[in-house]
């Protein structure tokens, strides 16, 4: 009797440990997790390029012009100053805040008279990076150096023209709306959304021929120079 209480007991714990691996295996296996591997692609798009626009060109109006007959003051095809201390030369600057014009000019025989009002240039900006910085380049040409020729294309050789020259902008967007372009420390600055705009004005002159040099005057014609304005940032 006695061996045989023993091998039942013996039985009865052989089962339990059955069950308790059984128990082990399915606790395992319960805590099994499914996989799966997915392949994924990372994108960025590169866009440098904007929008840069002239929404007005640069007009100095409708004026009265007289020119100097004969070329007698700096004895080059250039302006020697553009405070007009040569008295010859008539200057006329557009300003470019708000359109208005500095005091017509008048020398010794020419002159220049607004009859009508002209009227800044005005370029816009888009597409930029919000609260973005942007540099303006603007045309280099001094009055002393490099004047752009403005001339009428049905004009004969030897006909008065007007000189282009120190150009000057006027920022009119972000926190510096309503003043100068500073060329030194950049102040024009995107909005929101990405956006500015400035205007830009220059100095007109009269033309001033080399020392010798016989010109006509000016005809009712309209003239034109080109220049080349770019923004960066």
């Amino acid at each position: 009797d006695n061996d045989f209480m023993k091998n039942i007991v013996l039985y009865t714990n052989r089962s339990k440990m059955k069950l308790l691996s059984l128990g082990v295996l399915a606790a395992a296996a319960v805590n099994v997790q499914a996989v799966e591997t997915l392949n994924s692609t990372a994108t960025v798009t590169v866009q440098n390029a904007f929008t840069f626009a002239e929404t007005s060109v640069l007009d100095f109006g409708t004026v009265r012009a007289s020119a100097v007959a004969t070329g007698t003051t700096n004895g080059s095809d250039t302006i020697s100053d553009t405070t007009a201390v040569d008295a010859d030369i008539a200057l006329l600057q557009l300003k470019s805040s708000d359109g208005s014009s500095l005091p017509t000019g008048s020398g010794l025989t020419s002159a220049i008279v607004q009859l009508v009002p002209g009227a800044a240039a005005v370029y816009t900006i888009s597409g930029v990076s919000p609260f973005a910085t942007l540099t303006i380049n603007l045309p280099s040409e001094k009055a002393a150096v490099d004047p752009i020729k403005m001339s009428a294309g049905t004009a004969p050789p030897g006909s008065a023209y007007f000189w282009l020259s120190d150009f000057e902008a006027t920022v009119t967007s972000g926190t510096a709306d309503g003043s100068p372009y500073v060329t030194a420390t950049p102040n024009l600055t995107a909005d929101a959304a990405g956006e500015a705009s400035f205007t830009l004005g220059a100095l007109l002159s009269t033309s001033d021929p080399a020392t010798g040099t016989v010109q006509s005057n000016y005809l009712d014609l309209p003239y034109t120079g080109n220049y080349t304005i770019t923004v960066e940032y």
